[in-house]
């Protein structure tokens, strides 16, 4: 299952099934209906319902392992097949699970997922602050670092900041002695990114066909993603099979169709690179924006520096200084946010004003909460009043 062998998995997780039954080998069975529906999650649609059945079985069964395992494994494909809303309660019930149980391998696995949950949803603070302190908790066990430094990592490279090499080489050189493309594929995705930013198309191109090598039985979502970075790096590399649907958009050209379905998704990074690969000067303003918002300074030079070789006029400089040195540490749009939460607005009501969605309003409340360090509008709101009293 972990070479991505998923036709053979199945087959022998299902005759361990049928043997540990005759052996009333309650854990075996929850190890194998977990494996099996970890290896049908690439093509079957009903991998959940055999996660789950595991799941009920080491719990009613007291198999705190077992449970701890299935809980990681329904959260963690949730998040990489983008169902990040489906996969909120999987990883609540299951935090709290291995605080009770004191699973830390799983407690952490969880919390790692969930930092690449807040990176797509643009709340970069709390995913890089997470992801230090899993690093600190997790010095002896390479394996589990990977996911955190590719982050860190990747969005100091978007932002511009130092440090990027250090943790991506780290990264890359936890994952690439494992061989699974669960590990390899998105840190040297990652260093793809991170070269693109500095203008080195070279190397990125070397990192993105070094990726599509790994390339063995992955999901459309993570072939897609692999499809696109190698396209933005020039590669003529071809990485066959079905891609996910806002991919799918992108090679055809369909860039802002694909922005809003990652919109829907609430993935604003997504959102702005698909806007990115375009050549229209609409979607590469609203790319920059996007980009502005985020804070990703260096990613937006990219924009600005399409956007002049298109020809466009009067591009935009980027925040001013004042404005990035927010008292609050607040990008643009999380300031309009927090004003019409001063007036008591309402999510729905806030979407109105800004013409967004409520989905992404929420998104932007939760980083305002995060950024002040406070856990309710009320206190936000009374936190600006003092600063600008």
């Amino acid at each position: 299952m972990t070479r991505s062998e998923n036709d053979q998995a199945i087959d022998l997780a299902r005759r361990a099934q049928a043997l540990a039954r005759s052996l009333d080998a309650s854990d075996v069975v929850a190890d194998a209906l977990n494996t099996e529906g970890c290896a049908a999650s690439a093509t079957d649609p009903s991998w959940a319902g055999l996660i789950r059945r595991s799941l009920e079985l080491a719990i009613s069964r007291n198999l705190p392992n077992q449970a701890g395992r299935a809980y990681s494994n329904l959260y963690g494909i949730a998040c990489d097949q983008f169902r990040f809303d489906e996969g909120e309660q999987y990883y609540r019930d299951g935090v709290a699970y291995c605080e009770q149980n004191d699973l830390d391998r799983h407690f952490h696995f969880l919390r790692a997922a969930h930092t690449i949950v807040l990176e797509h949803r643009g709340r970069w603070d709390e995913a890089v602050a997470i992801s230090a302190q899993l690093l600190e908790e997790s010095s002896a066990a390479p394996l589990h670092q990977i996911c955190a430094q590719a982050l860190i990592g990747v969005i100091y490279a978007r932002r511009g900041e130092p440090g990027v090499w250090r943790v991506l080489d780290s990264a890359i050189a936890n994952a690439a002695p494992t061989g699974q493309p669960q590990y390899v594929i998105p840190a040297r995705l990652a260093r793809t990114e991170a070269f693109l930013t500095e203008g080195r198309v070279g190397e990125a191109r070397h990192e993105a066909e070094l990726a599509a090598d790994a390339a063995h039985d992955i999901d459309e979502w993570m072939r897609g993603a692999l499809r696109r970075w190698l396209y933005r790096t020039g590669s003529d590399r071809i990485v066959d099979g079905p891609i996910a649907e806002p991919y799918r958009l992108q090679e055809f050209g369909e860039h802002a169709a694909a922005a809003r379905i990652w919109d829907e998704l609430g993935c604003c990074l997504d959102a702005a690179l698909a806007l990115l690969d375009s050549s229209d000067e609409d979607d590469l303003r609203d790319a920059l924006r996007r980009l502005d918002e985020l804070g990703a300074r260096a990613t937006a030079g990219l924009a600005r520096q399409k956007l002049r070789q298109i020809g466009a006029r009067s591009v935009p400089v980027g925040p001013r200084r004042a404005t990035r040195a927010h008292p609050l540490g607040l990008t643009p749009r999380e300031c309009e946010v927090l004003e019409l939460i001063c007036e008591r607005k309402t999510n729905t009501q806030i979407a109105r004003a800004l013409f967004i969605s409520a989905k992404t309003v929420n998104h932007h409340v939760s980083s305002v909460l995060a950024k002040l360090g406070v856990e309710t509008r009320e206190a936000a709101a009374d936190m600006s009043r003092n600063l600008t009293a």
